[in-house]
């Protein structure tokens, strides 16, 4: 059977990638530079049943998209990706599955002159085994050596190319006399197209778990945002809220005004049996001047040094450490208790190194636990330790102390 003709070939092919376009709704755009026609059998073979591979001349594939466009514009976006050595792997299979397969066939292959190198390469320090006849080749390279039994010893590892790097001749010669094939190539994913959409592979990483985490640190944002413009939302209104409820028991816990839900903060601070008190501040306003403030105070009275730890770096609504010392001077203006506490050393703010709206006490370090003067122990010994979370009191609140869990009532 004889070879079709050009024309006929040009047909066929305009023909199998317009089938394949309105076939498969998914695609990778990807580039086979290095890639010889046995590794692309072997690619072939491993994506038979669940994609497609297509190659061919840029101007072929641009001739055959720009031709189906009428019937689905969207294909104009792969137009600008189509350049250097590209092809085409369709399928409907799960993209991160195929494009893992694809990841899986890179072979191996010596270092050639005139490459550009895809990665770092060091060589070890070693025993070539090559005889001293060849040391004028590794002074050419600045490679320091030493003769060791009669064969060439590398003294130290040599970072002969970096990434970017053109490999020369003389790199390309002692690569290949010693044995070693810095590089592997394969298929290599430029571009993913999905229904009318083209991304970067990149995003083929991102997990449910990462969309939803940075949603939520969204949602923490625009209600901090509210809380500190005065802004209801729904979510702010959860936080305004517990705001509103801590305001109430520190107004609750300095006065004689009594509720229900305030007998368990007017017992903790009833006869207190401790010497120090650490609370960890974090919104700003009015939460820390009628919450936190009133609160302290209650303790001061009853004879305990009281720290008020807080961020040491802005975060939206949260109090700084230098905002939170620069109140406690004010207060002092105005209440001879704060006035005598800080005068006395009983009231003290410290940073906790932190700037974020999420306390996490797994993430203070040495520096700011000195100052607290406390033990940091387990949470199955802590005799000395009481930390307690000011909210509802039937609330649970989880934290973890150095990455072990423990409740906090």
């Amino acid at each position: 059977m004889g070879r079709e003709d050009k024309a006929t070939w040009k047909s066929n092919y305009f023909t199998k990638l317009i089938q394949l376009l309105e076939d498969f709704p998914k695609c990778f755009i990807v580039g086979a530079d290095n890639v010889g026609s046995k590794q692309m059998q072997q690619i072939r073979m491993s994506l038979r049943g669940n994609a497609v591979v297509l190659m061919g001349k840029n101007t072929m594939m641009r001739k055959a998209i720009k031709g189906h466009l009428e019937r689905n514009p969207s294909l104009e976006k792969l137009l600008p990706h189509i350049k250097g050595n590209v092809g085409f792997v369709f399928t409907r299979a799960d993209l991160v599955e195929v494009r893992d397969k694809l990841l899986e066939n890179k072979v191996r292959a010596p270092a050639r002159p005139g490459a550009i190198a895809p990665l770092s390469v060091i060589i070890p320090a070693q025993n070539t085994g090559l005889g001293p006849e060849k040391t004028s080749f590794f002074q050419a390279l600045s490679i320091p050596t030493k003769i060791s039994k009669g064969t060439i010893e590398i003294i130290n590892d040599v970072h002969i190319l970096k990434p970017g790097d053109k490999v020369g001749a003389s790199e390309a010669t002692l690569l290949n006399m010693l044995n070693i094939s810095p590089f592997s190539y394969g298929l290599i994913v430029e571009q993913v197209y999905d229904s009318g959409t083209i991304f970067a592979p990149e995003i083929l990483d991102i997990k449910p778990e990462d969309l939803r985490e940075r949603f939520m640190v969204g949602v923490a944002n625009l209600a901090a945002v509210c809380l500190t413009i005065g802004y209801p939302t729904i979510a702010s209104a959860p936080h305004s809220i517990a705001n509103g409820f801590k305001n109430l028991l520190a107004i609750a816990a300095a006065t004689d005004v009594d509720f229900k839900e305030a007998t368990t903060i007017k017992e903790f601070i009833k006869d207190i049996p401790y010497k120090k008190i650490v609370i960890f501040v974090d919104n700003a306003g009015v939460d820390f001047v009628l919450g936190v403030i009133p609160f302290a105070r209650e303790f001061i009275k009853e004879d305990a040094k009281v720290i008020l730890s807080a961020n040491t770096y802005p975060a939206l609504n949260d109090i700084t450490i230098s905002e939170l010392n620069e109140c406690l001077l004010r207060a002092s203006l105005y209440c001879p208790v704060i006035k005598d506490a800080v005068s006395n050393n009983k009231l003290v703010g410290i940073e906790n190194g932190q700037g974020g709206p999420c306390l996490d006490l797994t993430s203070l370090n040495e520096a700011h636990r000195r100052p607290l003067d406390i033990r940091w122990m387990s949470a199955t010994d802590m005799p000395d330790i009481d930390l307690r979370s000011i909210g509802h009191p039937t609330d649970m609140h989880k934290t973890s102390i150095n990455g072990r869990p423990m409740d906090i009532q």
